[in-house]
């Protein structure tokens, strides 16, 4: 199950490896509910990690004389109803780790000050689905003790009951409108979560930058809009995206010829409607084009493959629209 060469331990009590992940680790950890599905929530990086029974160790042991001092990636994993596999880059070695239940993780290996790292998920439960929040950064002179992973059985989507004009702050202020309406509505209560917006601009699109989910996107009262990323960008939705994150209808706004307008400036497959995003979400201007979705559109019949997010387009950044919302 391992990479040729690569190191590897276990957190929480799994110390035997086999063909279903861990012999010994507490609770069921078989194929079906319980087993990992390999290869799952892929986002880059290999490793070699390690942490014992009781949690993170004391991260300082002093550097002989005239050495760099060095320093570990920890954090927190959440929701996970079976082990989780886990695997930190920027190292000379992979590291993995198997994290056993929710709670803290450690990678053993040491980094310098200034050395990027990245973890990543590389195994999770069948059906589940787990993402990294602030997996990526640089070593600050201090132990990284940040890094979350969540795991769930669905990822929320909604319409932004706010609207905005195209001037919305780039991609990255859309993200931001998404996050702060999720967490203004309790969506996921103390879980950790991360939203960002179905919008487009450059090279910044939902297919470059999204996780790709393999369990639902639901809206916030559990209709299913989709049956995983596959299914979200295959042309149809099996529901509307048309509730907001307070779980009500969302507005009916009209702009160009859609008549249930939301700005996506996006096509159907997650990549940018070219030139049609309001300048990549920093134009207000009347003579600028944005692709619009449809509400209500699902793109079955008797609708169009993939209106609900490019039904049409039209000199429109001047006007306030709302924005589709995908957690992470």
């Amino acid at each position: 199950m391992f990479p040729q060469g690569t190191m590897r331990r276990v957190v929480g009590g799994c110390t035997e490896m086999s063909g279903t992940f861990c012999e010994d680790v507490p609770r069921a950890c078989v194929a079906g509910d319980g087993g990992i599905a390999d290869g799952g929530a892929r986002d880059s990086g290999a490793g070699d990690g390690s942490l014992s029974d009781g949690g993170p160790t004391d991260s300082g042991v002093a550097p002989p004389d005239g050495a760099s001092p060095t320093f570990r990636v920890r954090g927190q994993l959440f929701g996970a109803t079976a082990p989780v596999r886990l695997a930190l880059a920027g190292i000379a070695v992979p590291e993995e780790i198997v994290v056993a239940a929710p709670g803290a993780f450690e990678f053993a290996a040491r980094l310098p000050d200034r050395a990027g790292y990245t973890v990543t998920v590389v195994g999770q439960p069948v059906r589940e689905f787990c993402s990294v929040i602030g997996g990526d950064g640089r070593i600050a002179a201090a132990d990284v003790a940040s890094v979350q992973v969540v795991c769930a059985a669905d990822r929320l989507v909604f319409l932004s009951s706010l609207r905005y004009t195209g001037a919305i702050g780039g991609i990255a202020g859309a993200d931001a409108r998404c996050q702060a309406l999720a967490v203004g509505a309790g969506l996921r209560g103390m879980r950790p979560s991360r939203f960002l917006a179905w919008y487009s601009g450059g090279t910044m699109t939902p297919a470059s930058r999204f996780s790709r989910s393999t369990v639902p996107y639901v809206l916030v009262n559990g209709t299913v809009v989709a049956n995983g990323w596959s299914d979200l960008t295959d042309g149809t939705l099996a529901h509307a995206i048309n509730l907001t994150e307070a779980g009500m209808p969302g507005p009916r706004l009209a702009a160009g010829n859609c008549t249930n307008a939301v700005r996506t400036g996006t096509t159907a497959q997650g990549s940018e409607v070219a030139g049609e995003s309001c300048l990549a979400g920093t134009s207000d201007a009347m003579f600028h084009k944005s692709a619009l979705g449809d509400i209500e559109q699902t793109g079955n019949p008797p609708g169009v493959p993939g209106a609900f997010t490019d039904a049409c387009s039209a000199q429109n950044c001047h006007v306030s629209l709302p924005i589709y919302c995908f957690e992470q």
